[in-house]
Protein backbone atom coordinates (compact mmCIF):
# COMPACT_ATOMS: atom_id res chain seq x y z
CA UNK A 1 0.00 0.00 0.00
CA UNK A 2 1.43 3.39 -0.90
CA UNK A 3 2.08 5.75 2.21
CA UNK A 4 -0.59 8.49 2.66
CA UNK A 5 -0.34 11.88 1.52
CA UNK A 6 0.10 13.24 5.12
CA UNK A 7 3.30 10.62 5.96
CA UNK A 8 4.56 11.75 2.37
CA UNK A 9 4.31 15.56 3.59
CA UNK A 10 5.69 14.80 6.59
CA UNK A 11 8.53 12.92 4.89
CA UNK A 12 9.31 16.00 2.82
CA UNK A 13 8.94 18.18 5.94
CA UNK A 14 11.85 15.77 7.54
CA UNK A 15 14.20 16.18 4.04
CA UNK A 16 13.94 19.89 3.89
CA UNK A 17 14.52 20.25 7.56
CA UNK A 18 17.93 18.03 6.69
CA UNK A 19 18.96 20.66 4.33
CA UNK A 20 19.44 22.97 7.43
CA UNK A 21 23.45 24.01 7.65
CA UNK A 22 24.74 22.94 10.59
CA UNK A 23 21.23 21.28 11.69
CA UNK A 24 22.19 18.34 14.67
CA UNK A 25 19.60 15.72 15.08
CA UNK A 26 16.25 15.23 12.87
CA UNK A 27 13.23 13.21 13.97
CA UNK A 28 9.87 12.38 14.13
CA UNK A 29 10.50 10.78 17.63
CA UNK A 30 10.52 13.60 19.99
CA UNK A 31 13.42 13.29 22.56
CA UNK A 32 13.53 14.64 26.14
CA UNK A 33 16.59 17.46 25.52
CA UNK A 34 18.04 15.44 28.23
CA UNK A 35 18.98 12.61 26.45
CA UNK A 36 20.54 14.28 23.51
CA UNK A 37 24.08 14.80 23.02
CA UNK A 38 26.05 18.28 22.40
CA UNK A 39 26.61 17.02 18.84
CA UNK A 40 23.17 16.08 18.18
CA UNK A 41 22.35 20.26 18.76
CA UNK A 42 20.71 22.35 17.31
CA UNK A 43 17.76 19.65 16.84
CA UNK A 44 14.33 19.76 15.52
CA UNK A 45 11.89 17.03 15.96
CA UNK A 46 8.88 17.82 13.45
CA UNK A 47 5.39 15.75 14.19
CA UNK A 48 2.23 16.25 12.66
CA UNK A 49 -1.17 17.81 14.60
CA UNK A 50 -3.81 18.47 14.21
CA UNK A 51 -6.10 18.62 10.22
CA UNK A 52 -9.35 20.24 9.42
CA UNK A 53 -10.86 18.61 6.72
CA UNK A 54 -13.12 20.29 4.17
CA UNK A 55 -14.78 18.14 1.14
CA UNK A 56 -15.70 19.58 -2.25
CA UNK A 57 -19.56 19.34 -3.02
CA UNK A 58 -19.27 16.30 -4.89
CA UNK A 59 -17.55 13.28 -4.24
CA UNK A 60 -15.11 12.10 -7.24
CA UNK A 61 -13.85 8.33 -8.04
CA UNK A 62 -10.05 9.65 -9.20
CA UNK A 63 -10.03 13.72 -8.72
CA UNK A 64 -9.31 15.94 -5.45
CA UNK A 65 -12.34 15.88 -4.13
CA UNK A 66 -11.14 17.10 -0.21
CA UNK A 67 -8.80 19.57 0.95
CA UNK A 68 -6.86 19.54 4.32
CA UNK A 69 -5.12 22.37 6.57
CA UNK A 70 -2.97 20.23 8.51
CA UNK A 71 -0.60 21.33 11.19
CA UNK A 72 2.93 20.34 11.53
CA UNK A 73 4.40 21.63 14.85
CA UNK A 74 8.45 21.21 14.62
CA UNK A 75 10.12 21.33 18.48
CA UNK A 76 12.94 23.00 18.72
CA UNK A 77 16.30 22.68 20.62
CA UNK A 78 18.89 24.58 21.16
CA UNK A 79 22.30 24.50 23.29
CA UNK A 80 24.83 27.30 24.29
CA UNK A 81 26.85 27.59 27.05
CA UNK A 82 28.86 31.10 25.58
CA UNK A 83 25.79 33.80 26.91
CA UNK A 84 24.47 33.57 22.95
CA UNK A 85 21.40 31.18 23.38
CA UNK A 86 18.69 33.98 22.43
CA UNK A 87 21.02 34.54 18.88
CA UNK A 88 21.07 30.20 18.39
CA UNK A 89 17.37 30.09 18.88
CA UNK A 90 16.11 33.03 17.12
CA UNK A 91 18.30 31.97 14.25
CA UNK A 92 17.08 28.11 14.74
CA UNK A 93 13.78 29.37 14.12
CA UNK A 94 14.49 31.36 11.42
CA UNK A 95 16.21 28.31 9.70
CA UNK A 96 13.31 26.04 10.21
CA UNK A 97 10.82 28.69 8.34
CA UNK A 98 13.19 29.20 5.47
CA UNK A 99 13.90 25.23 4.95
CA UNK A 100 10.03 24.59 5.35
CA UNK A 101 8.54 27.94 3.25
CA UNK A 102 11.35 27.44 0.47
CA UNK A 103 11.91 24.03 -0.17
CA UNK A 104 10.98 23.23 -3.71
CA UNK A 105 9.79 18.93 -2.81
CA UNK A 106 7.52 20.32 -0.29
CA UNK A 107 5.92 22.99 -2.25
CA UNK A 108 5.30 20.43 -5.05
CA UNK A 109 3.24 18.58 -2.74
CA UNK A 110 0.84 21.17 -0.99
CA UNK A 111 -0.61 24.41 -2.12
CA UNK A 112 0.14 26.45 0.74
CA UNK A 113 2.72 26.10 3.70
CA UNK A 114 2.26 29.35 6.06
CA UNK A 115 4.22 29.89 9.26
CA UNK A 116 1.04 30.40 12.30
CA UNK A 117 2.57 30.09 16.00
CA UNK A 118 5.94 29.94 17.65
CA UNK A 119 5.82 29.44 20.87
CA UNK A 120 9.00 29.93 23.18
CA UNK A 121 8.08 29.55 26.88
CA UNK A 122 8.88 26.00 27.05
CA UNK A 123 11.83 28.10 28.38
CA UNK A 124 14.96 28.32 28.73
CA UNK A 125 16.86 25.90 30.81
CA UNK A 126 20.67 26.92 31.73
CA UNK A 127 22.26 26.59 28.56
CA UNK A 128 19.03 24.99 26.52
CA UNK A 129 15.92 26.92 24.38
CA UNK A 130 13.09 24.58 23.78
CA UNK A 131 10.23 26.00 21.02
CA UNK A 132 7.58 25.01 18.88
CA UNK A 133 7.18 26.31 15.75
CA UNK A 134 3.27 25.57 14.07
CA UNK A 135 2.85 25.64 10.03
CA UNK A 136 -0.31 25.29 8.63
CA UNK A 137 0.07 22.96 5.29
CA UNK A 138 -2.73 22.78 3.37
CA UNK A 139 -3.12 20.13 0.57
CA UNK A 140 -5.78 18.65 -1.64
CA UNK A 141 -6.07 14.58 -1.72
CA UNK A 142 -9.17 11.98 -3.04
CA UNK A 143 -11.16 10.59 -0.80
CA UNK A 144 -10.38 6.82 -1.52
CA UNK A 145 -6.52 8.31 -1.36
CA UNK A 146 -6.27 9.89 1.92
Amino acid sequence: MADSVRKTILDAVVTALEGISGIGKISTELKHWEELKPKDFPAAFPIDGDTDLERSAYAHATSEDMEAALEIIVTGYVYDRNNSLTTKRTNHIRAIELALTGDSALAALVLDCVPVKITTDKGMIENYSIFDYTFLVTYQYNHNSP
